[in-house]
């Protein structure tokens, strides 16, 4: 029997393979356990990098240039943008306290990718209470701890998204500006879902409303932002790629 190419390798098959095992990826894996292994893989070694990279990075934690009344002046006008998003005529809610779909988090990863760590937490915290009293307590009680779930999703944002080199070079060249590709949006999105969904919003929901409801609540936030993942994972790319064509608006 000749020997017939190996789509994933680029390779042959040894003779004598079965037809059904043509569908299986390299190492002998099946085809979806090749993928998710693949995929898991990937996603390990992309938040490795960008944490080594945050660390060894020369200015990401630095407060220089980033504070300016220019950059105030945009952080507001996204801080607006943000809360009108967050407005329930904007917003479609599973029940009064939980919201099924919202584009809020689309400023707060504009911010993040903007003007870094430090932006980001601050404009989380203000985007949260803002948020909440411009709906007149609409979705319940005020709950802080909601807060510090905003500026992770920020800080995580800023870990992938930031370029400090473009704040302290001053330079509008494109080389200079943030990196926006699906191989950094993924991972956020994902090392999002993971700490800030599943991690900390489960903690505070339990808080809330006792361990066997705030379970059955994260499990419902969990499905509703995994259902939602490829449109977040989309918009955020091409929208923070727009953004950062608007360069004369934000250098």
């Amino acid at each position: 029997m000749p020997d017939t190419v190996d789509f994933h390798r680029g390779g042959v098959f040894r003779d004598g393979m079965s037809p059904e095992n043509e569908t299986a990826g390299p190492h002998g894996l099946p085809a979806v356990q090749y993928c998710v292994r693949y995929c898991t893989e990937n996603f390990l070694v992309s938040v490795v990098t960008v944490m080594q990279e945050v660390f060894i990075m020369r200015g990401f934690f630095s407060l220089k240039q980033v504070f300016t009344t220019k950059h105030l002046a945009v952080m507001a006008m996204l801080l607006a943008i943000r809360v009108i998003l967050g407005l329930p005529f904007l917003t479609i809610y599973l029940t009064p306290q939980f919201k099924l779909i919202s584009f809020a988090y689309l400023c707060d990863a504009a911010t993040a990718m903007l003007y870094g760590p430090w932006a980001a937490l601050a404009f989380g915290f203000a985007g949260d209470t803002l948020g909440y009293f411009a709906t007149m307590g609409s979705g319940g009680g005020y709950m802080p701890l909601f807060a510090i779930s905003e500026m992770v999703t920020g800080f995580i944002f800023a870990a992938f998204l930031y370029d400090p080199a473009r704040l302290s070079s001053g330079s509008r060249q494109p080389e200079n500006r943030p990196d926006v590709r699906l191989t950094r949006v993924l991972p956020a999105w994902a090392l999002n879902l993971i700490l800030v969904v599943l991690g900390l919003n489960s903690l505070w929901l339990m808080l809330l409303y006792g361990s066997s409801a705030g379970s059955v609540f994260t499990l419902v936030r969990f499905g509703s932002n995994l259902a939602q993942f490829p449109l977040h994972v989309a918009l955020t790319y091409f929208v923070l790629r727009a953004i950062r064509r608007m360069r004369s608006y934000t250098d």
